[in-house]
């Protein structure tokens, strides 16, 4: 395997002016792109389809055990980006790595409590539309729409 980056949990009760990483993993990402800018460093990422939802520009996601923010994302060709300041670069594994090279990612675990909530909402939402026209059909009740 290769490294990645480990820090202590936090206590339940300690002020959290961060984001939530949990420590899983969503899927492996690829390194499409490193891009010097001065000091800074831009890394693009490839990511699939099941991920992608999750995100979103000045959001935040995993790389490597590391919590970053994002820059931007392209959903057509399936990549984000983020910018790895100088101090960042020294203290994380990912600068380290090669492009083609593959990236342990987390999404946003928000976004995706976001997501289920919504989706639950949704097919009840559906299932209660089918079942009333269902019954003002077996009721002989005529829908005008």
């Amino acid at each position: 395997g290769s490294p990645v980056n480990l820090e202590r949990s936090m206590a339940a009760n300690d002020r959290n002016s961060g984001h939530f990483v949990q420590g899983h993993v969503d899927e492996a990402g690829k390194i499409l792109e490193f891009k010097q800018e001065g000091e800074s460093l831009w890394v693009k990422i490839a990511l699939s389809d099941a991920i992608l939802p999750f995100v979103v520009p000045k959001g935040y996601i995993a790389v490597d055990g590391t919590s970053l923010t994002v820059c931007e994302v392209n959903h057509r060709e399936k990549w984000f980006n983020l910018m790895l300041i100088a101090h960042t670069q020294q203290c994380i594994v990912m600068p380290k790595k090669k492009v083609g090279e593959r990236v342990n990612l987390e999404a946003d675990c928000l976004g995706k409590y976001a997501a289920a909530a919504v989706g639950g909402v949704a097919e009840r939402v559906s299932g209660l539309e089918q079942k009333l026209v269902r019954t003002q059909i077996t009721a002989g009740v005529g829908l005008s729409l």
